[in-house]
């Protein structure tokens, strides 16, 4: 296509002719004389690979930029017979500037492959026009999922005590660390008369949104404090009765969905630091003091939701003044990766987070609930690959509150 603002003038007639003399295919590009402003008002007709302009020192210099504005939103590649100073200040970004000059046959050559790229390029408008269109409504459909996991998360995050609670003689602390919008860690502590509380923590095994299910499940199917035959007075469940009644509701409301969940739960006297722990299938908690000991409270449990018969043994320990116990989600295993040799992050289980609880131990010379919590959220920073955990991340620790440890 010729687009001019009259006939061709020399030299530029001689050479558009030379060109088509040297045109490298037998095919050669049909010609159509049409206005800068008949092509304004009629876009659709650039049909063709090329436009050839003529004549450009006689071309407004608004109707050529408003003609390759035109030229480029459909891809066509623009070929502007010019002198230099004619072309100054003009150049398009697919604008190919041919002087009176230039040899013919290399012209020709150049335009024959731009003629014949020119299909290949029109199928890719095609398809990035397509896929434009179908990222707006995937766009759209993340934006959606995406609230909804946000409200999913205020849902389960209304699950979770808004503060732990003050105990004269015990201090509580917790981290939680979600991988994503939810958990499949939920923990609780929770007041059960004047001197006891318990504690909780499950891990729903698998990630998202069908473990956040369950640890709602989880919650709500805790039965701490029992009411007797008198209503007004009501009796504290031992651990292992409590996980046996939680497991009991899961296989009655889990509809043969084959979900299942780890746990520790306990029952903790402040005035004595007295401890009754039962678990089912969950990491062992661990009992941390000073100058580096760390020692495992080995509790035999099933996974909850598996058997209908299960048995959880419960132990009793007290806590020492200087000593905290640490409840865990088995996110630690992964939490510390190693490198290998090709430089990669492997994200295998490991227990190197022992090598942390050690540090707790070592760090002061009693170890606080403040300071375990705190040293545990320094270390998960440092790690490695720490803004994509691949697992949930809670801990909870209780201990002596400051004043039992001076006193102490």
């Amino acid at each position: 296509m010729l687009v001019t603002s009259g006939e061709l003038r020399e030299p530029w007639a001689t050479l558009w002719g030379a060109v088509i003399s040297h045109w490298p295919s037998e095919r050669t590009p049909r010609v159509e004389a049409m206005s800068i402003e008949s092509l304004l008002s009629a876009p659709s007709h650039v049909d063709s690979a090329m436009v050839v302009i003529g004549d450009c020192a006689r071309v407004s210099t608004a109707n050529f930029y408003k003609m390759v504005d035109v030229l480029e939103s459909r891809r066509a590649p623009v070929a502007l017979f010019a002198s230099a100073e004619d072309a100054l200040g003009m150049f398009g970004p697919d604008v190919h500037v041919i002087g009176p000059d230039a040899n013919p046959a290399t012209i020709a050559g150049a335009l024959e492959a731009l003629c014949r790229r020119q299909p290949i390029v029109r199928e890719l408008v095609a398809e990035l026009a397509a896929s434009r269109r179908f990222q707006g409504g995937l766009a759209d459909e993340i934006s959606k999922i995406n609230e909804e996991m946000q409200l999913a998360a205020n849902v389960q995050q209304a699950l979770l005590p808004d503060e732990l609670p003050e105990a004269e003689g015990l201090e509580f602390g917790v981290l939680f660390r979600p991988c994503g919008h939810v958990s499949g860690d939920i923990y609780d502590v929770k007041r059960l008369d004047d001197c006891h509380y318990g504690f909780f923590l499950a891990d729903a095994v698998g990630h998202g949104v069908p473990a956040a299910l369950m640890t709602m499940a989880l919650r709500r199917g805790l039965t701490m404090v029992e009411s007797g035959d008198d209503e007004r007075v009501s009796h504290i469940l031992e651990p292992a009765d409590a996980l046996a009644r939680l497991n009991e509701a899961m296989l009655r409301n889990s509809s043969g969905s084959g979900r299942f969940a780890t746990a520790v739960y306990g029952v903790i006297d402040c005035s004595t630091r007295r401890v009754r722990i039962a678990s089912a299938g969950h990491p062992a908690p661990m009992r941390i003091s000073k100058n580096g000991a760390v020692r495992p409270v080995e509790t035999d449990g099933c996974l909850l939701g598996v058997f209908p018969e299960p048995e959880f043994n419960q132990l009793e320990l007290t806590l020492d003044a200087d000593e905290v116990l640490l409840i865990y989600s088995d996110g630690f295993e992964t939490a510390f990766p190693s490198e290998e040799e090709s430089g990669k992050l492997r994200r295998s289980a490991s227990l190197k987070y022992l090598e942390l609880f050690e540090e707790i131990s070592r760090r002061t010379g009693r170890p606080t609930v403040s300071s375990a919590i705190e040293t545990i959220g320094i270390r998960l920073n440092e790690a490695s690959g720490s803004l994509h955990q691949v697992d949930d991340l809670t801990a909870l620790a209780i201990g002596a509150s400051n004043a039992d440890k001076r006193a102490a």
